[in-house]
């Protein structure tokens, strides 16, 4: 077995881990990666957009295979919507949104200097002639995605359709055309905008602000940087803000996930060796290509190496990385509530002030940083992940690059209600739904959160603090 964790910092950069096609129809049957499971592909760009703004689809559009590869590579390769339960996403008749909470992870990215793909590429680089499975890899080179590792590593990616500069410039114009009321786009009023203190994050929210406040981005937005490095609740990044989850809280996670990669990385290991003598691929050979697929497409638009694995080697990819984000921050770990809690807390506290407060609060950060929160709102909480792997927790419908956890503020009459949404996907949350669109009525919510709060406790005491905040404090537009 090889440990997840000796390649892998927090949870809150999971996605650092282990190591839309623009046209539909006829341009998706050119993606190499893709052929293999017959898939007519819409652009993710193009069916993003199209639900998000309520939009009925096609059946032509739909997958032709029931295999989708970009919900299988375990929140590394493009933006995807969710799956949802059905409800629809567009706003309730009779119900007016005037209020928006948005937490974002960063667009598509470059895998980071830290997981270690130099090896495993090189090996794959200077092997002369595969045969079998891995013939789509005879002229592959990572050098056409990693040509500049010192300015690329960690970095979004400008390249190809699923740019992460492109991700999130797209989402502003999503965001403009979906709530088009909720902003006076003659107002002066300042607007803050909250970023934790990384490259990619902070790219990211200027790629939004500058296309959704368009000609007033520079007169209007001001960034707010949130330390990464900060051991407090005051944050946006509270898994590396917690000592003590630090310390002991990853260690579920990484066991789960090496139990569980070990029963199938080396009978694919096997596989291709048995095909290609001399090749001597390792299980974290298997492991880095699977993770190596999802970083070409984020960069490329393609990648000979998705074709080279079989379906249930995807499957196994996702529930892997599945496992690792559940026990290791997510329902499965018990410091999960007390991470999520400051940020949801804060959110709440400006949802019952109501537009009074400001009417957009748009915060971005890293993965790990999103899954406690949504955890703390209960969206996707299964008690264990089952064997049987059928299950609501499933990484790449929750924080994919570029994924958003949404609450919207409903006035309906005479109801004030709230709403989630996660990848432009409604979410009904579990306890308490039965409101416009499936909303949960204001009141509701408020008592949601306090009887979670109990739960969470101290963020101080709890993360092993001797001093700090339990609360965020950043959070506001209008002091009053």
């Amino acid at each position: 077995m090889f440990n997840y964790f000796q390649r892998q910092a927090q949870c809150y950069k999971v996605n650092v881990s282990y190591h839309e096609i623009r046209n539909a129809g006829e341009a998706a049957q050119n993606l190499p990666a893709l052929k293999k499971y017959q898939m007519v592909m819409v652009s993710a760009l193009v069916l993003s957009t199209i639900a998000f703004l309520g939009i009925n689809v096609s059946s032509s559009f739909q997958q032709s295979s029931h295999f989708e590869l970009f919900r299988n590579l375990g929140g590394l390769g493009p933006y995807i919507r969710g799956t949802g339960y059905g409800s629809k996403s567009e706003i309730p008749n009779g119900c007016v949104v005037d209020q928006i909470h948005m937490i974002a992870r960063h667009g598509e990215r470059y895998p980071t200097d830290a997981e270690g793909f130099d090896a495993t590429a090189q090996k794959l680089m200077n092997f002369a002639n595969f045969k079998g499975t891995l013939k789509p890899l005879r002229r592959w080179d990572w050098k056409n995605v990693i040509y500049d590792g010192l300015n690329q590593y960690g970095q979004l990616t400008a390249t190809g359709p699923y740019a992460g500069t492109l991700t999130w410039s797209k989402a502003a114009t999503e965001f403009r055309t979906r709530y088009p009321a909720i902003w006076n786009f003659s107002s002066t009023e300042p607007t803050r905008i909250f970023a934790s203190d990384s490259t990619r994050v902070i790219q990211s929210a200027i790629h939004f602000a500058k296309n959704f406040f368009a000609n007033q981005y520079e007169s209007l937005v001001e960034l707010v940087i949130i330390s990464e490095q900060d051991q407090t609740g005051d944050t946006l990044s509270p898994t590396d803000a917690c000592p003590a989850y630090m310390n002991e809280g990853l260690e579920l996670g990484n066991e789960k996930f090496d139990t569980f990669t070990a029963t199938y990385l080396p009978n694919i290991a096997d596989r291709f060796n048995k095909q290609n003598p001399n090749l001597n691929l390792l299980p974290q050979d298997i492991y880095t290509m699977q993770e190596m697929c999802g970083y070409e497409i984020n960069a490329l638009g393609e990648s000979p190496l998705c074709s080279v694995f079989e379906e249930e080697d995807w499957a196994n990819f996702q529930y892997s990385r599945d496992l690792f984000f559940f026990y290791s921050c997510g329902p499965g770990n018990k410091y999960s509530i007390t991470m999520g809690f400051p940020w949801i807390n804060a959110t709440r506290n400006l949802l019952l002030e109501g537009p009074r407060s400001g009417a957009l609060f748009f915060s971005f950060t890293h993965d790990g940083s999103i899954v406690p929160m949504i955890t703390v709102l209960g969206l996707f909480n299964d008690v264990e992940l089952p064997s049987e792997r059928r299950r609501r927790f499933k990484t790449t419908d929750i924080v994919p690059m570029g994924a958003r956890l949404v609450l919207e503020r409903l006035s309906c009459g005479s109801s004030i209600n709230v709403r989630v949404l996660v990848n432009d996907a409604v979410i009904p949350i579990e306890t308490c739904n039965s409101g416009p669109g499936s909303s949960c009525e204001l009141g509701q919510f408020d008592a949601l959160i306090t009887k979670q709060g109990d739960r969470a406790g101290s963020f101080t005491s709890i993360c092993g603090l001797t001093e700090g905040e339990d609360s965020i404090s950043f959070l506001w537009q209008r002091k009053n």
